[in-house]
């Protein structure tokens, strides 16, 4: 699986986003529409800053969808228990063998969280193509090598164009580098490794 962990807030949010945008052919949709409503697809920047702000606490949660490496995405309807959640019955989720997984933290308590990029191997999605062949359909169907070289873009810009530094392994873009230069702390995912 490829999967680059970094540290974005605010304007790096939008410079990332821009290139997904302009650079490649994704399309951007939410990882799970909000309780009782259809996936929102945002087809720009400040769609995405809107509803980002909008969702004031947790992970931001986004999944990009190029159509030049597979056609085979599934919108899938959750079924919801509307004891649990305050009355509603349904939500929607994208699913798809290649799709690429990018989510934003945010900055709780003085503590930057980190933002995340990642996607299926080929290898990882062959261990489940029998799991899960008749939801998502045959691994077959998606141009791997395109695939690769869209999330090598789209990793190579957060690593070397956006980034200022880096702690440990984790790319630090500008503005969450600001902010740690002022006190704000990196979250890491381990409470032992946090600066």
């Amino acid at each position: 699986m490829a999967s680059l962990d970094f540290y974005a807030i605010e304007q790096d949010i939008s410079d990332v986003l821009e290139f997904v945008l302009t650079e490649t052919d994704c399309k951007i949709f939410e990882s799970y529409s909000e309780y009782d409503k259809e996936l929102r697809e945002f087809k720009s920047i400040s769609e995405v800053i809107g509803a980002y702000d909008s969702k004031s606490v947790g992970t931001f949660l986004l999944d990009l969808w190029s159509p030049s490496v597979s056609s085979k995405v599934v919108i899938k309807k959750i079924v919801l228990d509307p004891r649990k959640c305050n009355g509603a019955t349904h939500r929607f989720t994208i699913e798809g063998w290649g799709l690429m997984q990018l989510y934003f933290g945010r900055i709780q308590n003085d503590e930057i969280e980190h933002s995340h990029y990642g996607h299926n191997s080929e290898k990882r999605a062959r261990n489940w193509e029998s799991t899960y062949l008749d939801e998502l359909g045959s691994v077959n169907d998606w141009n791997w090598e395109l695939l690769k070289k869209i999330s090598g873009k789209i990793q190579y810009h957060i690593r070397k164009r956006l980034a200022v530094s880096k702690v440990s392994s984790r790319p630090i873009l500008k503005t969450a580098f600001e902010k740690h230069s002022k006190g704000c702390r990196f979250k890491y995912f381990s409470f032992d490794d946090e600066l």
